[in-house]
C-alpha cells in the first residue's frame, strides 16, 4: 500500500522484505500461500536486477517443490 511513497527512498529495504516474505511463504503448503509467491515474485521484478533474482528463485521452487502442482502452476504465471 506504502510501497509507491517509500520505494525511491528504500528500494533496497523493500526489496528484501519482498524475498524474506517469499522464502517463508514458500515454505507453506496452502493455495493462499502460493498465490503470495506468484504475485510478489510479479513486484520484485520490477525492481532494478529483479529479475535475475526472480529467475533464481524460481529455478530454486521448481527443482525444490516440483511435487507441489498447485505451486507449479502459480509459478507459470510469473515467467522468466
Amino acid at each position: 500500500e506504502y510501497e509507491k511513497y517509500l520505494n525511491p527512498f528504500y528500494t533496497r529495504e523493500i526489496f528484501d522484505e519482498y524475498q524474506n516474505y517469499v522464502e517463508k511463504q514458500a515454505l507453506i503448503t496452502d493455495q493462499n500461500a502460493y498465490d503470495n509467491v506468484g504475485r510478489v515474485l510479479k513486484k520484485m521484478k520490477r525492481f532494478e536486477g529483479g529479475k535475475e533474482v526472480v529467475s533464481k528463485l524460481l529455478l530454486k521452487y521448481r527443482e525444490v517443490y516440483k511435487r507441489r502442482k498447485n505451486m507449479m502452476k502459480v509459478l507459470e504465471g510469473v515467467k522468466n
